[in-house]
Order: structure tokens, then C-alpha cells, then sequence
């Protein structure tokens, strides 16, 4: 992926990176993205593939973990499991965000609803 989305795209990639992402708020990154489409039934019948995607699932997530890790997941599913939670229960805001809210507000005339 690497190579298609950096090297393909001209943007940076592997090693050129400027450290960690969300470490350079400042500057831009030049990430580069490759998007795809892909009609499965072209390579194989529908059903066995949804089939031996459940079962590569299944073996990633029943395989051996490293010590300390208690479970392992796959793309995607920790973002889909917060959607759902923060659904359910509501995005928590930190307290002293809201305080700025409030007190933002206030300055506007803004009433803040309160829970």
C-alpha cells in the first residue's frame, strides 16, 4: 500500500515521513491516497468469497496474541465499537470544554443546555 499510496501518488512514504502523524499538527504531511473499486464476482463466485473472508477473519482473530494483549482486532472494528458506544451513551466532552462552552456562551448570549 505503501508503494501505491506514496512512491504512485508522489507523495511521501515509508521512512520520509516527518515522524508521526498526529505529531506534526503544522505542517502538511503529503500523504498520498489510492482509492479502488474491485467487482469480486470478476475473480470468484460472491458467497465463497464472503465465506473465506469470515474464515481469514476468524483465523487473524483467534491467532496467538503478544503478551499483555487481550484481544485482537481488526480494521476498523474499534472505531465501529465507539460509533456504537457513543451512540448509545453520547460523545463525552472533557469538563473544562465545557466549562469553555459555557463560558463562551455566556459572552454571546448562548444559553449552554444543561444536562
Amino acid at each position: 500500500m505503501d508503494l501505491l499510496c506514496g512512491v504512485l501518488t508522489g507523495s511521501n512514504y515509508g521512512a520520509h515521513f516527518p515522524g508521526f502523524l498526529a505529531d506534526n499538527m503544522t505542517e502538511p504531511t503529503d500523504v498520498g491516497s489510492v482509492f479502488a473499486a474491485l467487482n469480486v464476482e470478476s475473480f470468484m463466485n460472491l458467497s465463497e468469497f464472503k465465506a473465506a473472508i469470515d474464515l481469514a477473519l476468524q483465523e487473524i482473530k483467534t491467532s496467538t496474541k503478544a503478551e499483555g494483549v487481550e484481544r485482537i482486532y481488526i480494521p476498523g472494528e474499534i472505531e465501529f465499537e465507539m460509533k456504537t458506544e457513543r451512540l448509545r451513551n453520547g460523545i463525552p466532552i472533557p469538563e473544562t470544554v465545557v466549562r469553555d462552552f459555557i463560558a463562551l456562551g455566556r459572552e454571546l448570549a448562548i444559553p449552554f443546555p444543561q444536562p
